[in-house]
């Protein structure tokens, strides 16, 4: 049975996971970021970039951080309270409840609590999303989630394969294919699965003493299985850690690239009201290109 000290505990102890995690987010968002709007690689992109994006971070956006770890702590106690309601008796269930309820399961589904009312069939607003603008413009969180929806949504409706982020895309009446995502997710894991494979067979033969040249390490063991499993979990969060970093990489520069094409094409239709002959345009529009892909 859950008591209020714990359920305050156990929603402190999530904030702090939360807030470390999209501290360590938005760092790598940033060095990511940098690297990609850098006019000249390698030669103008800091030499530490991960600690300059954290340096920044804890400079200027421990607030947001905060915020956005805050809304993912904030889904447990709601999720404690609408299985409270469900539990009660016929009694209390009224046209007023069963709004407070609504709202409340609209409220943890916009949140992505796992486990509550259908949260994993819908898209919903990533906090990862929001970071990764942030530490491109340096807005607060709620318009660095509201710039991201909108230019992941303009970058949809032209794209014939919809959204491809790696954690969410709403848009077009529905959810979005995440083609991008699913791929690097499934590459991530065939990665993950032969890297642990790969240590846990090593570590079984030199733990069961089947290999000569490490016969003299190891010592000798009642039960050789606990050291395979320890060493096998390790190799899993290790290559888990490795393909987080990966998925940031993937996130932000999809970013980048929607503001970057978008941006391109912008500029092109302002060139198109500056130039009226088409030729010109055209020309005008590939040197455009040319330049700034350069």
């Amino acid at each position: 049975m859950w008591t209020a000290s714990s359920i305050y505990i156990f929603f402190v102890f999530k904030w702090i996971i939360s807030f470390a995690d999209g501290l360590s987010h938005m760092a790598l968002a940033a060095a990511f970021s940098s690297y990609y709007w850098t006019f000249r690689k390698p030669q103008n992109v800091p030499f530490f970039a991960v600690l300059n994006g954290l340096c920044l971070t804890a400079r200027y956006h421990l607030g947001s951080v905060a915020f956005g770890s805050l809304i993912v702590a904030s889904g447990f106690p709601i999720h404690l309270v609408l299985q409270c309601t469900d539990s009660r008796p016929k009694k209390y269930d009224n046209r007023f409840t069963r709004c407070c309820k609504c709202c409340l399961r609209w409220l943890v589904n916009f949140i992505k609590v796992p486990n509550c009312w259908n949260s994993s069939k819908n898209s919903k607003c990533s906090n990862k999303t929001a970071y990764a603008m942030i530490a491109m413009h340096g807005e607060d969180f709620c318009a660095s989630i509201n710039d991201a929806f909108m230019l992941l949504k303009r970058k949809a409706d032209r794209s014939p394969f919809g959204g491809v982020l790696v954690e969410w895309c709403p848009g077009r009446g529905g959810v979005l294919v995440a083609v991008l995502g699913r791929v690097m997710g499934f590459l991530l894991m065939i990665g993950q699965f032969v890297i642990v494979g790969t240590v846990a067979i090593l570590s079984f033969h030199i733990f069961n003493r089947r290999v000569d040249a490490f016969n003299k390490y190891p010592p000798e063991l009642y039960y050789y299985l606990v050291p395979v499993a320890t060493v096998s979990y390790a190799a899993y969060v290790i290559t888990s850690r490795f393909s987080s970093v990966y998925i940031v990489a993937v996130n932000t520069f999809y970013l980048c690239l929607c503001e970057f094409c978008l941006w391109v094409r912008d500029a092109c239709k302002c060139f198109a009201l500056l130039v009226p002959c088409k030729h010109c345009y055209i020309s005008r529009t590939k040197a455009i290109s040319n330049i700034i892909i350069s």
